[in-house]
């Protein structure tokens, strides 16, 4: 009995420490630094968790659709032999890699990460938004394309603060709908619209729309709370107005256009992370969408550049998760769906998925659904 008692504690440290490794780790992988570094680490603590799975549970189940983003994960690997610069290629593959492990490892601890892990998403927002705060007023100018919190663009006009508040407000909106009285979600509230403003990220707005018109339908609110969805509406719209006002929505998208001319020359792709050389090749650069960019800003437009018609796999996947997430009308589990729609909105309109923090969040709340 006294063995088993001792048994049953070194399993609740060892899941505690795990699992405090796992948000540490997710403040580091939102830093923007040590990117290749960052990424190894990434397939590791994935790998850790799977062997907490097994330690506790002695098995491990393959969540649906799991072997599919395994074949994208092969035919990615195998895209090395034609992409143009094979080490980034390398160091993406493990960026993906080590998010299909993160799922499987969240999918195996539903129980165990369930109690943390929308507390952990709020604990970061806090950590990157006084981040941003000392940054912004007292720090130095300094671009962070993979940071969480610093500048974007040399323009100063988008941060990526917006994009990971928004997730914390899907799940600010969770609890509020919930009817909780705690006075701090109020106060998230109040931050995150503050966030938002600063980031002037439409993407984020858009995001926080979606999440939260899918809260609302979820708890069947829709038609009682009509009036004030189309307050809500009016307002986020007003703040993308406000925001856009020195951004055109076409020509800082054109890159879309783009992406699919380079489907046509490159059917193979570049290989990922090259998209800068569909952007800079003159025939994709239909209709005179020569802006150039190095993003595709869409995770899909991004990794069908990569790997061409082969990247129709992860279409496929996305397609098919995505259905599973949205039919899904059960209450358990609602918090991490809402996030995990933000989550995709922001990596369907922005680079967010090449930020190492974003991208492993999204499969981690994969695994919790």
């Amino acid at each position: 009995m006294r063995k088993n008692n001792q048994l049953l504690l070194s399993s609740i440290w060892l899941e505690r420490i795990i699992i405090g490794l796992l948000g540490l780790f997710l403040v580091l992988a939102g830093l923007g630094e040590k990117l290749f570094w960052i990424r190894v680490f990434g397939v590791i603590t994935a790998g850790l968790l799977i062997g907490l799975a097994w330690v506790k549970k002695r098995k491990i189940k393959i969540p649906r659709g799991f072997r599919l983003y395994g074949l994208f994960i092969v035919l990615l690997f195998t895209s090395l032999i034609w992409n143009h610069n094979v080490w980034l290629g390398f160091e993406l593959w493990l960026h993906f890699l080590a998010g299909g492990l993160f799922w499987l490892g969240a999918y195996n601890l539903k129980a165990e990460l369930s109690q943390y892990l929308d507390k952990m998403i709020i604990a970061l927002g806090l950590v990157f938004g006084g981040l941003f705060i000392s940054n912004h007023y007292w720090g130095e100018f300094k671009l962070g394309v993979r940071s969480l919190y610093l500048p974007y663009t040399y323009y100063n006009n988008h941060n990526s603060i917006g994009e990971l508040w928004a997730v914390v407000l899907a799940v600010v909106g969770f609890y509020l709908l919930k009817q909780s009285k705690k006075i701090w979600w109020w106060i998230l509230s109040i931050l995150g619209i503050y966030f938002l403003l600063m980031s002037q990220s439409r993407t984020a707005l858009i995001a926080v729309g979606v999440a939260g018109g899918y809260l609302f339908s979820q708890h069947g609110l829709v038609k009682k709370y009509k009036r004030w969805l189309i307050v809500i509406g009016l307002v986020i719209i007003s703040m993308f107005l406000f925001m856009g006002r020195q951004k055109s929505i076409i020509s800082t998208r054109q890159f879309y256009i783009q992406a699919a001319a380079g489907l046509i020359h490159h059917p193979l792709g570049v290989g990922l992370g090259n998209f800068r050389e569909i952007s800079l090749n003159p025939a994709n650069q239909v209709w005179g969408l020569s802006d150039f960019s190095t993003n595709a800003h869409s995770i899909v437009l991004e990794i069908m550049s990569g790997m061409g018609w082969l990247g129709l796999v992860f279409l496929v996947w996305l397609v098919k998760t995505g259905k599973r997430v949205v039919s899904n009308r059960s209450r358990e589990g609602l918090v991490y769906r809402a996030v995990w729609l933000a989550m995709l909105i922001n990596m369907l309109f922005f680079s967010s998925y090449f930020i190492p923090a974003m991208l492993w969040l999204w499969f981690l709340f994969l695994g919790l659904i």
